[in-house]
């Protein structure tokens, strides 16, 4: 029973790592963060709070105050037990070389520790957020569902990795949706597939930036905040770091590859519509993915992307049985890509020397 209320062991092993790997990140010579409570346990409880310690490493607290421990180069706290709950403590400030402490301690006393946390941790909540959904972002590719095992092991391996995928979304506004939307379209699952495509091109606005483009950011960050924004402002590549969820029509070989949010969005549609022979669908979706190419709409003006979307509108084509449509398609693949080591791994593209 516990299992399906707290997760696999694996799964809670792996969220253990997950937060020790966070924390790292976040602390530094000053301050360690340490992620507690249940989901620093683990244990991803519904409705629990997530509850972040931060360790000032530059202050230090004593029980008894002697002059072996005392340090009057590092900011001093008293331990007071006498009077308090049980359970509990205060802290009386003894001194500190530090203007600033001494300051909030002069003028906020008790109510400066309590506004410090508040802020801090619904800050580091966001940085958590978004630095598990990066380690995710590798890890669920790696979780490969194969066919060849059980059915048991096969049946813990699509949950497993449809976890990771959940948490994968936090790192920007769209690429994790479209991750999550290639792991449906490989188990077959079209239409769960075409549903969260098109949630993902609704997030796609005007008010977003994707990485690459030339547009300022800094009133968007300004207003969410850096970590934060990435989750609602930024749109990355959708980036394959293994074959596992790149479709198979691509023919690509290797383990790498990227391509524009949107790019993928309206091609990974039309695969969609062509596998249920949904016609009419397809061609609109094939127009979208030309209309998108040709208006730069979130592509950018990076070459190695623009290859990549010729690439998917060529294989698009191909399908359709369009060849000759298919090969100046992939002719501008060929011209656009500024790194002739990936056109290998392009195993649709024909023969045809780069000018």
């Amino acid at each position: 029973m516990c299992k399906y209320v707290v997760g696999t062991e694996n799964h809670i092993k792996t969220i253990r790592l997950m937060n020790t790997f966070t924390d790292n990140l976040s602390s530094n010579n000053i301050k360690v963060t340490i992620t507690s409570g249940s989901f620093g346990e683990g244990l991803q409880m519904p409705g629990s709070d997530l509850d972040i310690m931060l360790v000032d490493t530059t202050v230090d607290v004593h029980d008894e105050i002697t002059s072996i421990v005392f340090d009057p180069t590092r900011t001093n706290f008293s331990l007071m037990t006498e009077d308090i709950k049980a359970g509990f403590a205060m802290l009386r400030f003894i001194s500190s070389p530090n203007p600033v402490m001494r300051k909030i301690c002069e003028k906020f006393k008790g109510r400066a520790v309590h506004y410090s946390l508040a802020y801090k941790t619904k800050k580091f909540t966001c940085m958590h957020a978004y630095f598990m959904s990066l380690v995710c972002n590798t890890h669920c590719q790696s979780e490969y569902v194969s066919s060849t095992i059980s059915n048991k092991k096969q049946y813990k391996q699509y949950n497993t990795c449809q976890s990771y995928l959940h948490i994968n979304i936090n790192h920007d506004t769209v690429s994790g949706w479209m991750m999550l939307a290639s792991f449906f379209y490989k188990e077959n699952q079209y239409q769960r597939c075409l549903n969260i495509i098109v949630y993902a091109l609704s997030k796609c606005t005007h008010h977003n930036l994707f990485l690459g483009s030339t547009v300022s950011a800094m009133q968007r960050l300004e207003k969410y905040g850096v970590v934060r924004s990435f989750k609602f402002v930024l749109e990355d590549h959708v980036i394959f770091k293994s074959s596992a969820f790149i479709p198979i029509e691509l023919l690509i070989e290797g383990n790498f590859f990227a391509m524009p949010p949107t790019i993928y969005a309206h091609f990974l549609s039309f695969l969609c519509h062509y596998h249920l022979n949904n016609t009419h669908e397809c061609r609109n979706s094939l127009r979208d993915l030309k209309l998108t190419i040709a208006e730069y709409h979130f592509t950018g003006k990076i070459r190695s992307s623009k290859s990549a979307s010729y690439y998917c509108l060529g294989t698009a084509l191909q399908l359709l049985g369009d060849c000759v449509s298919a090969k100046e398609a992939f002719t501008n693949t060929v011209k656009l890509m500024p790194h002739p080591f990936f056109l290998k791994t392009m195993k649709r593209l024909p023969p045809i020397a780069p000018s």
